[in-house]
This record gives structure tokens, C-alpha cells and sequence, in this order.
């Protein structure tokens, strides 16, 4: 995706390879940003609080005529495991890396924390879906949601999922990724830190061996992909005021607003809610890579930029793409045929497939 309008940035000795992209926002997308600003905040206000604890989600029916979609559930909350449909009497293909294994993909939606996936969603997971396949599964995450399931509550449930399916993967030598945009990028990282080292502890002796096999830190997390997440709860970056100009998406206000509902009584610098304020060294560690993409035109940006900085500093491999004058979220609006999107989502799948 190299083209005249980027800069490579960085050292060839730094962990993190930065792609920041100064082109000119493209017609299309400068319009669609100029028409939507009068509404932001709108386009992603939730909707009616839902129940405590994890929902059955309501899968598209266009998802479900090209795509097997199977439902279960695991420590109390529902996920979707989702490949693509094949013509009666068509055997699925095989994956012939690591023994026919399968890498998953762990996604965990955007929507404010109290938001099940969109219908933006869900086509960007069928398009994940399409060009990731035979090579991985993308299992969607219907995680508990606030305000009557906030990060005290939905938190340590997540943490109990993903510590069972990581040792299952162990066993089955399946690597595994996380990824989430936004709110779900919140989360997709806090659980990953929190992860880390408790199941190399967990995990030591008996499986040694088929840990040894997973990777450099006995883990088979592998990568942590996130797209315009969501980083320090206490929305306190002087650099925000200034982004918030520009949102055609987000607002200062607005993400203070979900601060205060996800985080409920756990205090805003907990690093469980404020991953840019966590130890990052367990994830140099276990030799977790970590990716993002973000655009400039987005009140979160400002934080996420501080932590690419700090996942360099402690030596965090991973890849990011910058783009600037980007709205938030900005490879999810692929479908609309923008070409930054379209080349947002071109970016993501060339890393995943890299990093598999």
C-alpha cells in the first residue's frame, strides 16, 4: 500500500513500523465528513439499555445467506464463529499451516460500550472473513454491555472467557488474535494485559512443551489489532480539544460521557479501564505484537498516538497506520467505496495475513 502520499516513519532498529499518510482527503470522503458532522454523536448514540450480561446477537440475514455462522456459548457469554458458505456437496478448504490449525480472531465491536455490532460491523467481518480465509476464523464477542454490565462487572466475565479459550488454544496449538474498534479496541488490549501473564503462570508444567511451540513468551496470543480504540478513561489529553474540531464523529463531551458509564465505580486511571496507564513490559514479554489504525480527525487519536509511543518504548513490536484528516473508525466505512476505507481495510488484512 506504499504510494507517493505516505511516509515510512521510524528507525530500522524500532519496534514499531509507522505508516503515516499525509494525502489529501479524497472528494468523497471530505464530502461524507462535511455531511455527517452537523450529527455527530447521533450516529453512535445507543440505544435502549440492554440486559446485564452477554446477548444473543441478531445476525444479519444478508451475513447468514453467504456465511456459516455458528452460535455457542462459553463461560457465560455468546460468540459467533464466522467462515464463508460453500455449495452443497463443496468440501471447506483446508489450512495446511501449522497442521491444518486455524488462527482466530477474537472481534470485539465498537458502540460506545453499550452498543451491539452495526450493520458497518458486520460487513467489515464479512469482508475480514472473505479475504483472511482459509487462513483464519473471526469469532465475534457479544461481551457484556453498560450501563447495566459496566467494566466491573463485564470485565472479569471477559477475562474468564478468553483465559479458557487461550488454554484451549494451547492445547490445540491455535494461535489466537484480538482486535476490536473503538470501545471494543478498549477492551480487546485490557484483556490482553490482563491475559499475559496470568496464563503463562497459569499454563506452566505440564503443557510446557506445547507452550514452547506457541511462540516466544509460551502464549498462543499472537497479535492485538486496534482501530481508533478507545485508551485513557480519563479523557484528559490537552491535544483532544484540538482534535475535536475536526470529528465529524466523536466529541470531547461524548467520550467523557462514556467514560463515566463503562468505568462506573472503578476510578478512571485503573489500568483495567485506562490501558495507556498499564505496565506495556508483559507484552513485550510474551512477544504480543501490537497494531492500530487510527485517523487524525478523531478525539481519540490524540491518545493513541501517546501509546504507540509507549509500546515502543518498552519494545512492543507491532505496525501502525496514521492517517491523516481520517474520521474515526474510518476502514469500517469500506463499503461506501471511499478509497481511504477501502485502503484502511486493504492495510489491515495485508498485516493480518503477515502476522497469522
Amino acid at each position: 500500500m506504499n504510494s507517493p502520499d505516505s511516509v515510512i516513519s521510524g528507525s530500522q532498529s524500532s519496534p514499531i513500523k509507522l505508516k503515516h499518510i499525509k494525502a489529501h482527503r479524497s472528494i468523497p470522503t471530505a464530502s461524507l465528513q462535511t455531511l455527517i458532522k452537523p450529527l455527530r454523536t447521533r450516529l453512535v448514540q445507543p440505544g435502549k439499555p440492554l440486559p446485564a450480561g452477554s446477548q444473543k446477537l441478531e445476525v444479519p440475514n444478508s451475513i447468514q445467506s453467504d456465511h456459516e455462522v455458528k452460535e455457542y456459548c462459553i463461560e457465560n457469554v455468546w460468540i459467533y464463529d464466522i467462515s464463508l458458505k460453500h455449495a452443497a456437496g463443496e468440501s471447506a478448504p483446508t489450512n495446511t499451516r501449522r497442521d491444518s490449525k486455524h488462527h482466530r480472531l477474537l472481534y470485539f465491536a465498537g458502540g460506545s460500550f453499550q452498543s451491539p455490532p452495526s450493520n458497518n460491523h458486520w460487513k467489515f467481518l464479512s469482508k475480514l472473513v472473505k479475504e483472511l480465509h482459509p487462513t483464519y476464523v473471526i469469532t465475534v464477542v457479544s461481551y457484556p454491555l453498560a450501563p447495566n454490565s459496566p467494566a466491573p462487572s463485564s470485565l472479569p466475565v471477559l477475562e474468564t472467557l478468553l483465559r479458557t479459550i487461550l488454554q484451549q488454544a494451547a492445547q490445540d496449538s491455535v494461535p489466537i488474535t484480538l482486535a476490536g474498534d473503538s470501545s471494543g479496541g478498549n477492551i480487546a488490549i485490557s484483556l490482553a494485559l490482563k491475559a499475559v501473564p496470568s496464563i503463562n503462570h497459569h499454563l506452566e508444567g505440564a503443557q510446557s512443551q506445547t507452550l514452547s511451540s506457541m511462540g516466544e513468551g509460551g502464549t498462543p496470543l499472537r497479535n492485538v489489532l486496534l482501530i481508533s480504540p478507545v485508551l485513557d478513561m480519563r479523557c484528559t489529553n490537552p491535544q483532544i480539544s484540538e482534535a475535536d474540531k475536526h470529528d465529524p464523529v466523536l466529541s470531547a463531551s461524548y467520550i467523557e460521557d462514556v467514560a463515566k458509564t463503562w468505568s462506573a465505580n472503578l476510578p478512571r486511571d485503573d489500568p483495567a479501564v485506562s490501558p495507556l496507564l498499564a505496565d506495556l513490559t508483559p507484552l513485550k514479554r510474551a512477544g504480543v505484537k501490537v497494531h492500530g489504525v487510527l485517523g487524525t480527525f478523531d478525539v481519540l487519536a490524540p491518545d493513541a498516538d501517546l501509546f504507540r509511543e509507549r509500546l515502543e518504548s518498552v519494545g512492543v513490536e507491532g505496525e501502525w497506520l496514521v492517517w491523516e484528516k481520517q474520521m474515526h473508525c474510518f476502514p469500517l466505512a469500506w463499503h461506501y467505496g471511499l478509497e481511504e476505507s477501502v485502503r484502511g481495510v486493504e492495510w489491515v488484512v495485508d498485516v493480518l495475513k503477515r502476522n497469522a
